[in-house]
């Protein structure tokens, strides 16, 4: 039997072929799982917030609270404050209307064990009532009558945090908490009422709060060096 010859340079031009048909159908495949998977862009694609958010917290139930400076979202006329469903359309049910919400910016927020939603920002109302940078709603979205209502900063609130016991602990930039002096730093006992903890700590911005497994807590944001701590970063003991 006669043996067939193949020239060098047709075998390679061979083996190149097998190759780029491998990775054409590596990429076809892959293609293929990515046009199966679920979309992640449901927030995209269901038209998404017209301003900035600051703040954003997840419910027990997979819900998604946001706030910030924003007049609407999904095209539905929203105050600085909404819910999304788990799915990203917008919860019709939760501060309804254009009034609902708080009339300024939402800087940050908490969800309490109870689903109870403190809002902290640079406001003057929440839900058509008098709240100074200070508010808590329930989880259907009716505002507290307590927290905020006579105990509030009198300056921004730009970090939220809660103790094992319930207490609330507020950060920013702000001089007094219900007329007492407070920098930019402090503490309210779960019915709202303001502890003497954290009286004059911090000369300059907090921006956000932690705290440590045995609740001391820590501030991060703009501020000088002192004895006692570094520039920018410091830990505060509860009594």
């Amino acid at each position: 039997m006669n043996e067939i010859w193949f020239p060098t340079t047709f075998l390679v031009k061979f083996q190149r072929m097998k190759c780029s048909l491998w990775i054409g159908v590596m990429l076809v495949s892959a293609m293929s799982l990515v046009a199966q998977s679920p979309t992640t862009s449901v927030f995209s694609a269901a038209g998404g917030v017209d301003g900035t958010l600051y703040a954003v917290q997840i419910q027990t139930d997979g819900c998604i609270v946001i706030g910030g400076q924003f007049s609407s979202v999904n095209g539905v006329p929203r105050q600085n404050i909404a819910r999304l469903k788990p799915d990203g359309t917008l919860d019709s049910t939760f501060l309804a209307g254009e009034a609902a919400g708080v009339n300024g910016t939402v800087y940050a927020l908490l969800i309490q064990p109870d689903g109870g939603i403190v809002v902290g920002g640079l406001f003057s109302v929440a839900a058509e009532k008098t709240r100074m940078n200070l508010a808590r709603f329930a989880a259907d979205g009716t505002l507290d009558s307590g927290l905020g209502a006579r105990v509030a900063p009198n300056g921004k609130v730009l970090a939220l945090a809660r103790t094992p016991s319930g207490d609330l602990i507020l950060g920013g930039e702000f001089s007094e908490v219900g007329n007492q002096p407070r920098k930019n730093l402090a503490i309210l006992a779960a019915d709202g009422t303001l502890k003497s903890a954290f009286a004059g700590t911090i000369n300059g911005t907090i921006q956000k709060l932690a705290l440590t497994p045995t609740a001391s807590v820590i501030a991060v944001g703009e501020f000088p060096s002192s004895a006692t701590r570094g520039a920018n970063i410091a830990t505060q003991n509860q009594p």
